[in-house]
């Protein structure tokens, strides 16, 4: 479990289909994200003797961990004040959509899925006294998604929710299991 935070925007909308009232059809859009994951441990990659892969990815805890990631040395020892993995997503949903009216006040709802592209994917680690440092920028993740996506707008105010169908993590090089479940809240323009 992790507490996330995320922003981004739809910046540009297509209609695939609809029809001649306009209050069905197909619609697609392109957006960009920023999210940021917030641990309660340290994620990083490990090399480890023996095996094909350069860039195992690990979730470390504490002072209980036998071995720390790659390049991060010995200071896991509480001077740590938050762990974080951030990415970037380029996202494209292709949706059903239902429109109405409830007097002057439009509404929809939409669901579908939502192809992501995923790229900057990088562990990083506040400390107390201050300071940023970058545990890994060579995680183990499925740089492509699909997420199951419900939108639903009332006038210029959205409500929307997302599940990944896909593990972020490439499971060859990995044995944690993280599944992004994002509620939201947004804005039409």
């Amino acid at each position: 479990m992790s507490n996330s935070f995320e922003w981004g925007s739809y910046f540009s909308q297509f209609k695939l289909y609809h029809n001649k009232k306009n209050t069905f059809g197909l619609t697609s859009a392109l957006g960009i994200s920023n999210t940021y994951n917030y641990l309660n441990c340290v994620l990083g990659t490990h090399n480890h003797p023996g095996t094909n892969s350069n860039n195992c990815t690990y979730f470390y805890y504490g002072s209980d961990m036998k071995e720390a990631p790659d390049g991060w040395g010995n200071v896991m020892d509480g001077r740590v004040k938050k762990s974080y993995l951030r990415y970037w997503s380029l996202r494209m949903p292709i949706s059903v959509q239902l429109k109405w009216r409830v007097g002057n006040n439009a509404m929809a709802f939409s669901f579908g899925p939502e192809f992501e592209w995923r790229f900057a994917m990088k562990s990083k680690v506040k400390f107390e006294k201050g300071g940023k440092y970058t545990v890994s920028d060579n995680i183990a993740y499925n740089p492509f998604g699909v997420n199951a996506l419900a939108v639903f707008s009332f006038r210029d105010f959205v409500i929307f929710g997302r599940a990944g169908l896909i593990d972020l993590f490439n499971r060859n090089n990995s044995h944690e299991h993280f599944v992004p479940v994002n509620l939201g809240i947004g804005f039409s323009f």
